[in-house]
């Protein structure tokens, strides 16, 4: 029955997509070994193979194909069991208009992101570290007899793994809101204390950090990257943006740099390899990687994002941030402040040896802003000395 319900959903796209529909999880992994399979929705609750079971032999035999599952609200304990293998959550029953939006968002990143290198190398990964003192922190405050959601909000906030993992599920339609959710506080609030419990200690998804990968310091990163998220909303309110777009560029700039922690995390002696060669023949690390691996960390980064589905405007800052006029958005925006926020925060930090990013000034000069940078120089030192400050406080 949810097969033929789901058949009947979808015949208005059948021109635009080719669909195959299967009773069971074994029909299903067999029509995948007959032929290749862009996308799989699976039911959760199926008699023999249920869809965690069905989503995890996926994503061994056939890591290439994006994985959905449908499930309700009592399928708790399995959900947790998907979190490693399930790149979306889609709720029963299942608002067909919210199925298509959603397969067609997928199809729209691989449009964006149309690299076969950069597909392949994400369909293999199956980690995002977490920064070690930030995970014991959640810890120790979950297991504190007057711990809050608000509190543990605040400290996911301030790391990209985490920040990620939890976006992703509520985002999903799983948990029926009716917005999508930019700001990691608000999102550990909605989920509740329980799911973030759960979260947290699925070590898969929150994992503890590699060591000893030389060129990457995620103490680093994480200070960068935080940074660059700060600046990114200091200049859209610089532009008057409004508080979506401020979630929006802080979030993007909490996120840029996700594909590095990806690299680092599942390929830590390509990552090596790209450091090397960016120092000797004075690349940027963006253009060693393509060089490299045909792709980059933002890309790496924006894929995965893109498959989870949240919001378009936090993708193209993550896919861009080294390229904003590859953008076809011509209009100040998310991108705009990221890729901003990032260069002049390099600025700030020491040198590393390897060729900084620059301001993009032919893509200003379009936009009309270019006269703002002296301004977000200034918001930029702002966030330096708040960062500087924090360090002497906590020190």
């Amino acid at each position: 029955m949810v097969t033929s319900g789901l058949q009947r959903m979808l015949r208005s796209m059948r021109d635009q997509w080719e669909m195959e529909f299967a009773n069971s999880g074994p029909d299903a992994l067999a029509l995948m070994a007959a032929r290749p399979f862009d996308l799989l929705v699976s039911d959760m609750r199926m008699p023999g193979m249920n869809g965690a079971q069905l989503l995890k032999e996926t994503a061994a035999r056939f890591p290439q194909t994006v994985r959905f599952i449908l499930s309700g609200q009592a399928d708790n304990e399995l959900i947790m069991q998907c979190v490693g293998t399930a790149h979306q959550f889609l709720a029963k029953p299942c608002d067909p208009e919210k199925l298509k939006a959603a397969v067609a968002r997928v199809f729209a990143v691989s449009d964006l992101l149309n690299s076969s290198a950069l597909k392949n190398l994400v369909s293999q990964l199956n980690t995002i570290p977490s920064l070690p003192s930030l995970y014991s922190q959640v810890m120790e405050e979950i297991r504190s007899p007057d711990s809050s959601i608000d509190s543990v909000g605040r400290i996911i906030a301030k790391d990209v793994g985490m920040t990620v993992k939890v976006l992703q599920l509520v985002n999903s339609a799983f948990f029926g809101l009716q917005r999508q959710i930019s700001n990691p506080t608000d999102a550990a609030m909605l989920l509740g204390l329980e799911t973030i419990k759960s979260l947290v200690l699925w070590l898969q998804v929150f994992s503890q950090f590699p060591q000893n990968v030389p060129g990457f310091s995620i103490n680093s990163l994480s200070s960068h990257s935080l940074a660059t998220g700060l600046l990114a909303r200091a200049i859209v309110q610089n532009m008057n943006g409004d508080a979506t777009a401020k979630e929006q560029a802080m979030t993007g700039g909490l996120l840029h740099d996700l594909g590095k922690l990806i690299l680092v995390a599942n390929r830590p002696t390509a990552f090596t390899e790209a450091i090397t060669l960016a120092r000797e023949k004075n690349l940027s690390l963006s253009e060693a990687e393509r060089e490299l691996l045909g792709t980059t960390h933002g890309e790496m980064g924006a894929y995965l994002l893109g498959l989870w589905g949240l919001p378009f405007e936090i993708v193209e800052a993550v896919a861009m941030h080294h390229c904003p006029s590859a953008s076809t958005n011509k209009n100040f925006s998310p991108l705009t402040a990221v890729h901003v926020a990032n260069v002049l925060q390099q600025e700030q930090e020491p040198a590393v040896g390897i060729r900084r990013s620059e301001i993009d000034h032919a893509y200003l000069i379009s936009l009309g802003v270019e006269n703002r940078l002296d301004e977000w120089r200034e918001n930029a030192r702002a966030v330096e000395d708040r960062s500087q400050a924090s360090s002497n406080k906590a020190a």
